[in-house]
């Protein structure tokens, strides 16, 4: 399964090599975005599984593991006003050390994006299709609509506001119907950007708010997010992206995990990172990266901490 999953991927490298050398001194870049990385990661505690645990409490030990991601998307009028782009994005990630092979995760990622741009606002709505796959069996697949509108009311100053309309299917399987986290979401987010003179970046403040409604009791609540993100280029070749976000998550409803009732879970999430980019030679990019995570929660089952520490090799044609 791995042999064959890597031979794929070392296919779509070779093809995004051979598709750059046919088209880099035409106009396709403008059309099509190619986007492929390969890369190497430490983590300290890789036992959550994606978007949080469904009360499995097989841990997870520090070790390595190894990621592919692959983009290919189409745009049908770049010039604009109005255009629509088409995305796949493929992404992978192999754990070496057991157990923590039982969290090795496949996601397929489609998106329709139709954009209008008039003046200096942009409208848009995002609709994204994901599949998910967690140690070699179905997880759970989603449907997101995200309309949004940006406007840039300065050179310096921009605000986007965006909804968020979700709705997740979870198969695998739970314990006890209370873990069930398929539902429905929705909610909002508002940014304010700061853009940095010369397109050497921006500093980006967000808020956002979310509701969920799951089928399990458990997982019935609402969430706060607070982030503040940058982007600099302090060279044409270097780009850093520090960030951190903090999220603050009360549920609904009593929880229990099927032995014992317990007040209602009550969670608070921050993350922290740094992102250092190199371009090594026009397509080909480096990073070293580091992300930390704290959760803390009055439900032990979901408390936990995480370093991830690594380094990714990537190659981008077009602008996406």
């Amino acid at each position: 399964m791995r042999l064959k999953t890597t031979v794929y991927f070392i296919g779509i490298w070779v093809f995004l090599l051979t598709m750059n050398t046919q088209v880099c001194f035409s106009a396709m870049d403008q059309y099509i975005y190619l986007y492929g990385t390969a890369g190497w990661d430490y983590n300290s505690n890789p036992a959550q599984k994606p978007s949080g645990t469904d009360g499995q409490t097989i841990p997870g030990h520090g070790g390595a593991a190894y990621t592919q991601n692959a983009k290919v998307a189409v745009r049908v009028n770049p010039q604009g006003p109005f255009d629509v782009q088409g995305t796949y994005e493929y992404y992978q990630i192999f754990n070496m050390v057991r157990p923590n092979s039982l969290y090795d995760s496949l996601m397929h990622t489609f998106t329709v994006r139709p954009t209008y741009l008039f003046g200096s606002t942009q409208l848009s709505a995002p609709f994204i299709f994901n599949m998910t796959d967690v140690d070699a069996s179905k997880y759970s697949n989603s449907y997101v609509l995200q309309p949004t509108v940006f406007h840039r009311f300065t050179q310096e100053w921009g605000f986007e506001l965006a909804m968020n309309l979700a709705r997740l299917y979870v198969s695998a399987p739970v314990s006890i119907g209370e873990y069930n986290r398929s539902g429905r979401t929705i909610g909002f987010v508002s940014g304010l950007y700061y853009f940095f003179d010369a397109n050497k970046g921006y500093i980006q403040a967000r808020v956002g708010y979310d509701n969920f409604n799951a089928v399990g009791s458990n997982n019935d609540g609402s969430k706060i997010l607070l982030m503040l993100n940058a982007l600099y280029q302090p060279h044409p070749r270097i780009k850093l992206n520090p960030f951190i976000s903090l999220g603050i998550e009360p549920y609904n409803n009593r929880y229990t995990d099927g032995i014992s009732t317990h007040n209602a879970r009550n969670d608070t999430i921050l993350n922290i990172g740094a992102i250092g980019t190199v371009n090594i030679y026009k397509w080909i990019d480096f990073n070293l990266h580091y992300y930390y995570t704290k959760e803390w929660s009055n439900i032990a089952l979901y408390a936990y901490n995480r370093h991830m520490v690594g380094g990714l090799l990537s190659f981008t044609y077009g602008n996406p």
